[in-house]
């Protein structure tokens, strides 16, 4: 009986090393690297906020932040030109027109959440978030301009 308990713990030690051996460490994720233009870009654009998140999304590089308490993103592309700032607002903020078209489109689906976009040339538009459906997109005024995969 001894001998089969040593054989047993023999075995369980064999398994035990080989397994421990097969497990190759993974690797650590790369820093990514947002270009130095978008970080200045950024700094000048928002010199009093020193707590930055980096995303990438697409081809641009967002920086999310706080500012006024609130949760923001300014979007750049690869050569640090500034794009458009995304912030939420209230859906009972959001135009008229896009509630219109959302009860008439997509009866008893109610707006999640939205989001207020100013582009470089501050253009502002309105994105809708309703589940399972893709987000949608109004101009200023609540009217609709697509859909966003």
């Amino acid at each position: 009986m001894k001998k089969i308990i040593i054989a047993l713990m023999a075995l369980v030690s064999v398994v035990f090393i080989a397994t421990a051996q097969e497990q190759k460490p993974k690797p650590k994720p790369q820093p990514m690297k947002v270009p130095q233009a978008a970080k200045d870009n950024f700094t000048k654009m928002y010199p009093d906020v020193k707590k930055v998140h980096w995303e990438k999304e697409h081809k641009n590089f967002e920086a999310e932040f706080m500012k006024d308490n609130m949760r923001m993103e300014a979007a750049f592309d690869a050569q640090g030109n500034y794009l458009y700032t995304e912030m939420p607002v209230k859906v009972a903020d959001l135009p008229k027109g896009v509630s219109d078209y959302v009860s008439k489109t997509y009866p008893g689906k109610p707006i999640a959440r939205a989001e207020k976009m100013t582009d470089a040339n501050n253009t502002v538009t309105y994105e809708a978030m309703i589940k399972g459906i893709p987000d949608l997109i109004f101009d200023a005024q609540g009217n609709f301009l697509k859909k966003e995969k």
